[in-house]
């Protein structure tokens, strides 16, 4: 192995997830303890937690309901929620040493699953449910439609009606800022009244965002659009499906959600053991550039002070000179060369060459690819395969993660991810523990 390109989110990270600030125009609020009794004055919050109780993919377990929030147990339907059940364990040997599976402390051995749902689901359920309890917000709202969240909209999105009479019909939104942003033309201040989305601004909330997400926080928008006045075909799915695709647009920006998710303990020492080995480690996420980049520092993924983009990097005449038409094999550092980290983004990958992909994989010893779709994870680790000698391995949980563990040289999933990712993978760490690559490596 000479390569890992490892996911982010549960992999790198613990997946616990907590929200840790609620933003509006022009003011951030830390979601503390308190959170219920300052929220009543916060008019733009109750807003918010009404749409993220009406905008969610998961659900307290109703028989735990007086069991304190933090601990409730949580049910995500089949897109949220991840099984163990059906993983086919299989060794992997590296020189000769299998890598050992243990159990996973948290699986049910009756139902074979996890009791839980995907982290960012939980993480804003609860949130919701401390501002104040959802109940007679579900119980005031029937809902009619439901877009769930997807690597390729990276947003979910719902149609729910208010039950009293002559209620409205609201569309809610939650997902990438970057993505919802552009469908927004109006936002909220905390007081609950309604400015204009200008330019000045955009530049206000984008600001907000990218400091949260600098801090290595994941933050979500939540919009909402009215959709009184238009015919709903309810019960037809299809057509639902186009409205609701339709009328994604025009959207208020109620507020934005930082959460936070912490790395795992035993990532940056396994870095830096894999570093000391030869090993390049790699970041590949779908998550926003300036998170992924922050989480990156802090498990060792990146040391250096300044990180390269697509952009600064077609500027460096000298390595597409050297490497620009080298050989595959050519296309590698070099071990007297200084250290040079770069991110990448999803969208820029069309439109990188051949000659561009032989300087990314022959400069760079660190790299952080960010807003990557499933094809894109599997794009690059066959860019990687191709270049350099390279024998790639690559790390995940999720079911997006599944085409680039087939395709790596060795695909190591996670035990608590999805029945597709083990199925995919080579190799299940049950223990979910990243460390446990590195006793492959030092055997």
């Amino acid at each position: 192995m000479s390569v890992l390109c490892s996911d982010k989110t549960g992999t790198l990270t613990l997946g616990k997830m907590l929200v840790k600030t609620a933003g509006f125009l022009g003011q951030s609020v830390p979601v503390e303890d308190d959170i219920a009794t300052v929220a009543p004055s916060i008019p733009g919050m109750i807003e918010l937690q009404r749409a993220t109780t009406l905008c969610c993919g998961a659900a307290f377990d109703q028989s735990a309901m007086d069991v304190p929030v933090a601990e409730r147990p949580v049910k995500g339907d089949s897109t949220d929620t991840v099984s163990t059940r059906k993983a086919k364990l299989r060794p992997w040997a590296v020189t000769g040493v299998a890598l050992h599976i243990l159990d996973h402390p948290a699986l049910d051995t009756h139902s074979g699953r996890l009791p839980f749902p995907l982290p960012p689901s939980q993480a804003i359920l609860r949130f919701s449910e401390n501002v104040s309890p959802g109940e007679p917000i579900h119980a005031a709202h029937e809902k009619l439609f439901e877009v769930p969240f997807n690597s390729k909209n990276k947003w979910m999105a719902t149609i729910s009606r208010a039950r009293a009479e002559g209620g409205d019909t609201v569309l809610y939104a939650k997902g990438a800022p970057d993505i919802l942003f552009t469908k927004c033309t109006t936002v909220m201040r905390p007081d609950g009244g309604l400015v204009p989305l200008s330019e000045m601004v955009m530049k206000e909330v984008v600001a907000m965002q990218e400091e949260w997400s600098s801090q290595g926080m994941r933050v979500l928008a939540v919009c909402r659009r009215s959709l009184a006045g238009i015919e709903l075909p309810v019960g037809k799915n299809g057509l639902m499906e186009k409205i609701l695709y339709a009328e994604m647009q025009g959207l208020t920006l109620v507020g934005m959600l930082g959460i936070r998710d912490p790395p795992r303990p035993d990532v940056k020492p396994a870095v830096e053991v894999m570093r000391r080995a030869g090993v390049r480690v790699f970041m590949v996420t779908g998550d926003f550039r300036l998170t992924a980049v922050a989480i990156a520092k802090q498990i060792g993924i990146i040391t250096t002070e300044s990180v390269d983009t697509i952009d600064t990097m077609r500027t460096d005449k000298a390595s597409f000179e050297r490497l620009g038409g080298a050989k595959p094999h050519e296309c590698k550092p070099r071990h007297d060369a200084a250290v040079r980290s770069i991110v990448i983004v999803g969208s820029e990958l069309d439109s990188i060459s051949k000659e561009e992909w032989n300087v990314i994989a022959g400069k760079y010893t660190e790299m952080v690819f960010a807003r990557t779709t499933p094809e894109q994870k599997l794009q690059i680790v066959e860019e990687l395969k191709a270049r350099g000698d390279n024998t790639v391995a690559v790390t995940g949980d999720g079911v997006n993660d599944a085409p680039a563990l087939k395709a790596a040289d060795i695909g190591v999933a996670m035990g608590a991810g999805s029945d597709v990712a083990k199925e995919a993978a080579s190799l299940v760490l049950l223990n979910n523990d990243f460390a446990s690559i590195v006793v492959a490596i030092e055997n």
